[in-house]
Formats: structure tokens, C-alpha cells, sequence
């Protein structure tokens, strides 16, 4: 039996052998020493690097120079997306609630006849 290759997700070459080569892998990328591209400082760890990147942006619409407050802003905006997006189906669930009410509240206005089940309104 042949093994496929794994491939990694981060630069989608297929040449891990098992999932264990490809864990301990970005493992190691994840917590070593990154140099920074633009400026040649050295991070630890691909999460230090992907925020000091955003010390390198030059963005009108910011106005705050602190990489921290910026992953902040934009984490706090998933979460207002996401409470907006809750709400919506929220209210959508309520609507349902009130049809099944409605409908019930229409059944019970139903009688039945016990001989041919016909339905009187």
C-alpha cells in the first residue's frame, strides 16, 4: 500500500511522510527564532512575527501605531460580527417560535369530526 504524502498547510508542498513529521514540523517553525523580512529583527515564534508585521503596515484608516491595539480592534470587530450575526438568528428562531405558536393556537380553533376526521374551522 502506497502512503500519500502529507501535504503542509501553511506552504501546501506534499512532502511529509505522516502526521506526525508535519506536527513536529510547524511545531518547530511555530516556536524558533523568525527573522522579520522588512526590518531583519528576530521573533519568536510565527505568532510574534505575524503581529510585529502589522507595525509595517501603512494604513491611513489606523490610527494606532501599537501592533497589539490593532489585533485587539480587529479581534473585538470578529466578535461584533459574529454577536450581530447571533442576534439575527436569534430572531429568526423567535419568528419560528411565534409561527409555531400561531399555528398551534389554529389547531386547537380545529374540531374534528370523530367519524369521517373531517375539519371545521
Amino acid at each position: 500500500m502506497e502512503i500519500k504524502p502529507i501535504s503542509c498547510p501553511l506552504c501546501l508542498k506534499p512532502h511529509f511522510e505522516g502526521v506526525d513529521a508535519l506536527r513536529s514540523t510547524l511545531v518547530s517553525v511555530a516556536t524558533s527564532h523568525l527573522s522579520c523580512p522588512v526590518c531583519s529583527e528576530t521573533l519568536l515564534g510565527l505568532d510574534k512575527l505575524t503581529i510585529h508585521l502589522f507595525s509595517h503596515i501603512n494604513n491611513v484608516g489606523v490610527s494606532k501605531s501599537n501592533p497589539q491595539e490593532i489585533v485587539h480592534e480587529e479581534i473585538n470587530n470578529s466578535i461584533d460580527s459574529i454577536s450581530k450575526s447571533c442576534e439575527k438568528t436569534e430572531e429568526t428562531c423567535q419568528k419560528i417560535v411565534d409561527n409555531i405558536d400561531t399555528m398551534s393556537k389554529m389547531e386547537e380553533d380545529i374540531i374534528r369530526c370523530d367519524i369521517c376526521n373531517f375539519s371545521f374551522y
